[in-house]
């Protein structure tokens, strides 16, 4: 990997940005597939969705709540303002069954329970519809349970990960279920155990994993597969690359990107349809843009003080939404007895700390006239 002299910040254009102060921190951001609204979820079971035409001002035109945070998100792949019945996502979290919203409303559709071997709620880890949204994949400790999207309850088919000879099993709880674009149709599925497994759903049920990668030891958070269904891009937590393989040739790893990504905290990936660049963020708040034809790396355009956590590209347009925030925990200080003045008490209320922005919509500017020339 070469690093270039082009500068993604010279290119980003901020054109909306969104702070509030009761909003907890936001784990996810996720464009629609059309492209007229974006979700962003997090922590205290929050999920907003904002319309692409009110970017200016970030106000969610729909507002709903989770009982706790939110693990996982998946819009319904075939999703078409134009059609209000298309237009849900699926939404995971712990201890309560997988529920679908209506994005127009923000009323439950339908929801999707999971059951333990003692009959109590069993809540997934992560959920991802298949490109024909028929089915809903919801991933567990070694175990996929599919649902049938037209019949909600608890009636699922199981099909285990884990039971096969150790070295093509997938262990470990099952963190993420992405598609490889293309015909392939192949499921990306990565595990806290380090290691991405690859499936076909029409045979996995018996032949399990078509190759297992072991890519990070410290657990995989997000797949990414290009849209020429040949590449696989893998971030992983506490692990300060992206992992890269082909999917025609397993048996070694790519030279992969660096990213800042030191801590437990997801910091997510995405690609821009074209498959020219990949994003990410970083623990630092850059935005980091790879050319995946020429294998160089931008240089890094900073957004924000805090951790850039996730970046979602829109399907068409030349935006980008991307999310701030981690855990930051006050430590007090030992009291100084010798100091007499008590100015810095009242200074701190004369001037409290604002929050810090959560979520920023950007433009590129540069990318739109190239993809014009």
């Amino acid at each position: 990997m070469t690093v270039t002299e082009r500068s993604l910040g010279d290119e980003l254009k901020e054109i909306g940005v969104s702070s509030q102060e009761q909003r907890k921190l936001p784990r996810r951001a996720e464009w629609s597939p059309d492209g007229s609204c974006f979700i962003v979820s997090g922590e205290g079971g929050f999920v907003e969705l904002y319309e692409t035409q009110q970017m200016a001002t970030l106000e969610p035109a729909v507002k709903l709540s989770e009982s706790e945070s939110v693990r996982d998100l998946a819009w319904y792949p075939l999703m078409n303002s134009w059609d209000a019945v298309t237009c849900v996502f699926a939404t995971c979290c712990k201890d309560t069954p997988v529920h679908l919203w209506d994005a127009y409303s923000g009323s439950l559709r339908a929801s999707y329970r999971c059951f333990d071997r003692m009959d109590e709620i069993s809540a997934p880890c992560s959920v991802s519809f298949p490109t024909s949204g028929e089915k809903l994949y919801c991933g567990f400790e070694s175990l996929i349970r599919v649902f049938d999207i037209s019949s909600p309850g608890r009636d699922c088919i199981e099909i285990s990960t884990g039971q096969k000879s150790k070295h093509r099993g997938l262990r470990g709880v099952l963190s993420t279920i992405s598609w490889m674009p293309g015909e392939s149709n192949l499921m990306l599925v990565g595990s806290f155990s380090g290691s991405v497994g690859i499936f076909d759903p029409r045979t996995m049920q018996k032949a399990g994993p078509t190759a297992v990668l072991g890519c990070n030891s410290t657990g995989v958070i997000d797949i990414c597969g290009s849209p020429d269904g040949n590449t696989i891009f893998v971030a992983g937590r506490r692990d300060n690359v992206i992992h890269i393989w082909d999917i025609r040739n397993t048996d070694s790893e790519i030279s992969p990107f660096g990213r800042l990504s030191d801590s437990n905290q997801r910091i997510g990936i995405d690609i821009d349809r074209s498959g020219t660049y990949l994003y990410s963020g970083d623990r630092s708040g850059c935005l980091r843009r790879f050319d995946l034809k020429t294998s160089e790396l931008w240089e890094p355009a900073q957004c924000a003080d805090d951790c850039l956590s996730d970046v979602s590209v829109h399907p068409d347009a030349n935006l980008f939404c991307t999310i701030y925030g981690e855990r930051c925990f006050e430590t007090q200080a030992e009291p100084d007895i010798s100091a007499s003045s008590p100015s810095t008490d009242s200074a701190d209320d004369e001037n409290p700390q604002k929050p810090g922005k959560q979520i920023s919509i950007w433009k590129s500017m540069g990318q739109s006239q190239e993809n014009q020339s």
